[in-house]
């Protein structure tokens, strides 16, 4: 029987400490601190999470998927610089692996895509010369590594943007 008393004022004890810790100032700002660098990913996971909910061969498609996510945010004053950022690299990243796997295919639209592309890959670097943001810490910030940066160097190249 002492031990059932003991082992009930322990849970007891146990369910009341975590329940307390869970306990939130209702007063509280609910806001998150929002930084260039959560405003970056944001930004990348929205418009590359669009592109690649629409079918994968229907660049139009991809290409509309990421307009709207910059039309909302702009709709919401939510279009900081580093969402901008994020979302034009987002949106370059998402079309030039499409383009890169639909080169060989007669496939519509493929040209239009091309050139949205380039757009978006001069918007966010552009934008990365602006915001003094290196190389390094929009990889960092974006979560890759060396593949990636083969493939911006060669658009770069490509493109003419490099400096």
């Amino acid at each position: 029987m002492k031990r059932i008393i003991t082992f009930a004022f322990v849970f007891l004890s146990l369910i009341s400490y975590v329940h307390l810790s869970w306990a939130v100032d209702l007063e509280s700002s609910g806001q998150k601190k929002v930084t260039v660098k959560s405003e970056i990913q944001r930004g990348d996971e929205a418009a590359f999470s669009a592109a690649q909910s629409a079918d994968t061969i229907d660049l139009l498609a991809q290409m509309d998927a990421i307009d709207r996510v910059f039309a909302i945010n702009k709709q919401k004053n939510a279009d900081s610089p580093g969402f901008l950022l994020g979302a034009n690299f987002g949106a370059w990243s998402a079309l030039s692996m499409h383009l890169e796997l639909l080169k060989n295919m007669h496939v519509r639209n493929y040209d239009l895509a091309h050139k949205f592309a380039i757009n978006y890959f001069q918007q966010f670097r552009d934008l990365q010369r602006k915001m003094k943001i290196t190389d390094d810490q929009l990889m960092e910030t974006i979560g890759f590594k060396q593949p990636l940066m083969d493939a911006i160097y060669k658009w770069d190249y490509q493109n003419k943007t490099h400096n």
